[in-house]
């Protein structure tokens, strides 16, 4: 027993000497409307963008799920290559992915306006909502805010086929990661 003691109090003597505080990347802009669309448009967009760097190659996570369960259909709806994305997450870019398995997707991440943002384009089909795209299509990497400030299409009747351009949130390095040699986020 005293030899168990002696190893919890060890293991946390290690953790205290040891422990770093996490430290975000860049500020976030109110993510505190990300469930209600009737918000500002400018309110939810996504990372402010640092003066030294305005665009680079970033990483965004998706959960695999029917219609978008192979490489080729997330690159499809995330605006990015099926190659890369098999390739990194180490899949076929033609087989089906096990369900709720999360992605690793490269995106073309650039400064716009103040935001850093990845654009892709999504065609409507029935039923859809700024709401439903944001939070079930795309999974959070946008917000319905962000959406209905970058389309011109009614919220509340958007029309089936129509093409709308999706702001999808990602983040580029500080100018402090990028002088620790971090090229990608």
């Amino acid at each position: 027993m005293e030899l168990f003691s002696f190893s919890i109090l060890y293991a946390c003597l290690c953790l205290s000497l040891f422990y770093q505080p996490a430290r975000t990347q860049q500020a976030y802009i109110n993510g505190s409307t990300l469930w209600n669309c009737s918000g500002n448009p400018a309110t939810s967009k996504g990372y402010l963008c640092d003066a030294s760097v305005k665009s680079c190659e970033a990483f965004v996570t998706f959960r695999s799920r029917a219609p978008h369960d192979t490489a080729i259909s997330i690159a499809y709806l995330l605006g990015s290559e099926a190659s890369k994305i098999a390739s990194i997450n180490k899949v076929s870019a033609s087989d089906k992915i096990p369900s709720n398995k999360l992605i690793v997707v490269p995106v073309s991440c650039s400064c716009s306006g103040n935001i850093f943002q990845h654009y892709s384009p999504y065609t409507v089909i029935k039923n859809d909502t700024y709401f439903k795209t944001a939070n079930d299509t795309y999974q959070g990497l946008t917000t319905c805010q962000a959406m209905i400030g970058q389309n011109y299409y009614d919220p509340e009747n958007i029309p089936v086929g129509a093409v709308l351009t999706v702001p999808v949130r990602c983040a580029c390095p500080s100018e402090n990661q990028t002088a620790d040699g971090i090229t990608s986020r």
